[in-house]
Order: C-alpha cells, then sequence, then structure tokens
C-alpha cells in the first residue's frame, strides 16, 4: 500500500490556500495526495443530485477534480464522501481508515459557542478520533 496524506477541503478560499501545505507534506514524505470532500447528506437522500445508482453528479465530481495544487509534481487521488451534516468528521476518519493514511490534513476556523455545545468543530471531532496523526491548519 503506498503512503497517502489525506487533504480535506470544504472549497471554501480558506481551505483551498491549505492546499499547498498538504501537497508539501505528501512531497516530503513520497505520498499521495488524497483529496476529499464530504458531500454532507444521506446517500439514499430523495430529491438531491444523485443519479439513479446513488452516485453524485458530475458536476460534484467536476469540482472535486478540480482542486489541484499548482506547481506540485505528486500523485493525486480524488475522492467524495457521503455523511449528514453534523457527522463530516465521522466521514473523514472512516476514509482515512480505509485507505490508510499516515496523516490528515484540515483547516480550521476557530469556533464559536455554538460548535462549543455540539461538540466542537469538524476539525477538532477529526483530532479526536482520527486513525493517525492530524495537522490542523488555523485559517489566516
Amino acid at each position: 500500500m503506498s503512503k497517502k496524506v489525506l487533504y480535506a477541503t470544504d472549497y471554501s478560499k480558506e481551505s483551498l490556500n491549505i492546499l499547498a501545505y498538504a501537497a508539501s507534506l505528501a512531497r516530503d514524505r513520497d505520498a499521495t495526495l488524497l483529496v476529499t470532500h464530504v458531500l454532507e447528506r444521506e446517500q439514499q437522500a430523495v430529491g438531491e443530485s444523485f443519479d439513479e445508482d446513488g452516485k453524485p453528479s458530475e458536476e460534484e465530481t467536476r469540482q472535486l477534480e478540480s482542486v489541484r495544487p499548482v506547481g506540485f509534481d505528486i500523485p493525486i487521488e480524488h475522492r467524495l464522501v457521503y455523511g449528514v451534516p453534523t457527522k463530516a468528521d465521522e466521514a473523514i476518519c472512516q476514509l482515512a481508515k480505509v485507505e490508510g493514511v499516515e496523516m490528515i490534513v484540515i483547516g480550521t476556523h476557530g469556533h464559536s459557542a455554538l460548535e462549543s455545545l455540539m461538540g466542537g468543530s469538524v476539525a477538532e471531532r477529526v483530532v479526536k478520533h482520527a486513525p493517525c496523526p492530524v495537522v490542523a491548519v488555523k485559517h489566516k
């Protein structure tokens, strides 16, 4: 199994700014960069943009595959995973376990009082439950 660094994106500008950092970590470890995004809904949701087989739409797939670091010659894989809005961290940790990643890179926005009451931010919950080391990068 090849080494992998998982980079989780929410497509925000801040998240995409962290992409180069994740790519440099993958390059330095001679690892594949596994770019992932959690589609925050259940796969069987009615009226969502899934085709008959429950697959993501072409637009969702294209959006994820467009996330590529500039100036890095490293292997890249893309994975869309399903999760419910309050459990994106579980989907990220499960993917990390299944793929045998050696590290997760995720952005953190800091958290509000509401997030604290709800168990913390996605990044905080990933740090707590990941099967591997996590690099949480604070958004500027």
